[in-house]
């Protein structure tokens, strides 16, 4: 072989393993951002947690609504897309965490009213919710389905 075809196969090779170690940390990258939201929506349902406790610390005889549970589903199951929602969701619905649950159980489609057509931008595109179930208690558990606009 010369010395060109010699330098020519280097420099592919050379080519392919940087193309395969970008491929690679890529990936680790995309773990890493999921496991970080993850961590973060763990850590405001224990900040959510702790404000209950506060309140409920001070109002012992009032039944609170202490946290709210959302629930998201995309079309094709991109969990990245319904992490996204759940946030978004849970941010619109924080402020009735420690108010009392009298407020809901005398107009329980609040959640409903708020939530139902509004969007939210994921992974470059708009969604828009659509709450398909609202169960009320100290704990508010709401379940949604983002689905893209048209």
């Amino acid at each position: 072989m010369k010395v060109r075809e010699r330098l020519a196969w280097f420099c592919l090779g050379l080519l392919m393993g940087a193309l395969t170690l970008f491929v690679m940390q890529s990936r680790e990258i995309n773990d890493l951002y999921l496991k970080a939201a993850k961590s973060n929506i763990i850590i405001s349902e224990l900040k959510e947690e702790n404000a209950r406790m506060y309140v409920q610390l001070h109002n012992p005889s009032q039944t609170l609504i202490q946290s709210i549970r959302v629930e998201c589903s995309v079309p094709g199951n991109n969990e990245a897309v319904a992490m996204i929602g759940s946030r978004y969701a849970k941010e619109q619905l924080t402020f009735l965490i420690g108010r009392e649950l009298d407020i809901l159980m005398r107009s329980p489609t609040i959640p409903e009213r708020i939530l139902n057509g509004q969007t939210f931008m994921a992974l470059g595109r708009k969604y828009q919710i659509r709450v398909t179930m609202v169960v009320l208690g100290e704990v508010i558990y709401v379940q949604l389905r983002a689905s893209p606009e048209a």
